[in-house]
């Protein structure tokens, strides 16, 4: 790597940190009412508590926990409209971009898979959704320090790439399938090229319910235990709460019908997630 590219990464890594503490420091100065820990617990339900260990810090202390804004988000009518406006505003996360290349992903949502790609050190991360290519390109940087093996596989109906193919580390670790997600070739290629590794899925395409809902069938067979199965865009705080509802009905629905994946409610605990009731470990 060249001192450029790493100066670049490094000031990369820097802008994260500074939209995520803009965009948690802007939840929390937001009027409205906090529940109490045990207050949003019953109203929400244990199913959908978020369980990170005790707070021993005593600056934290009778602070709203990950679960009791969650909670807020779902009932509060200010705080679910400014979570959704936030979402869909077009001069916002809808002009984000990686390196220059366009990436349409939430910031706390690409931090925590990045902790998840680090926890799992996948050799294969398998998208389903490539766009312009920004987020594959994403992924391949992260995972060049992680894994310095791992390939990102990025599968599209319609080649929009174009500047993506021109950097270096897409050049070396990015391949670019275009086809349906879920048709028998582009599976049977996938399969082939993903045979022996340890493989995460994320699943960011169409996201009408049926569509989702097949790739969830189609490749969850493929996902590596112990590794994630990511279905994007379920919602805002709540699955379903989004312009997008089919990826959230599908991925409730998937996960009602098997065992062998186990929703991570750990990973919304930054609350402003177009991720929440997605973030699927495969158990068994």
């Amino acid at each position: 790597m060249t001192g450029n590219h790493k100066q670049q990464t490094a000031r990369a890594g820097g802008v994260g940190a500074f939209v995520l503490a803009i965009v948690v420091g802007l939840f929390w100065v937001m009027p409205g009412p906090r529940p109490s820990s045990a207050g949003a617990a019953a109203a929400a339900g244990s199913s959908d508590e978020i369980t990170l260990g005790p707070i021993t810090n005593p600056h934290f202390m009778g602070r709203p926990r990950a679960k009791d804004l969650r909670h807020q988000i779902q009932t509060d009518p200010k705080i679910r409209r400014f979570a959704f406006q936030w979402a869909i505003n077009p001069d916002g996360l809808h002009r984000n971009t990686w390196f220059g290349v366009p990436a349409v992903q939430n910031p706390l949502d690409v931090w925590v898979t990045q902790e998840i790609l680090y926890e799992v050190k996948p050799d294969f991360i398998v998208e389903t959704g490539t766009l312009e290519g920004g987020s594959a390109v994403l992924w391949a940087m992260l995972m060049e320090f992680i894994n310095p093996d791992a390939r990102i596989i990025t599968i599209d109906i319609i080649d929009k790439v174009t500047t993506a193919k021109e950097i270096p580390v897409a050049k070396e670790r990015v391949d670019f399938l275009i086809g349906d997600s879920v048709s028998p070739e582009i599976l049977a290629e996938v399969k082939r090229r993903t045979a022996g590794g340890k493989v995460l899925v994320i699943l960011d395409s169409l996201h009408t319910e049926e569509h989702v809902y097949k790739e969830l069938q189609a490749y969850s067979p493929l996902v590596s235990l112990g590794s994630y199965l990511i279905v994007q865009d379920t919602g805002i705080g709540v699955p379903g709460g989004s312009m997008h509802p089919g990826a959230g009905r599908a991925a409730t629905r998937f996960i009602a019908e098997t065992d062998a994946f186990k929703l991570d409610r750990t990973r919304e605990r930054l609350v402003m997630s177009h991720n929440p009731g997605g973030y699927l470990k495969r158990v068994r």
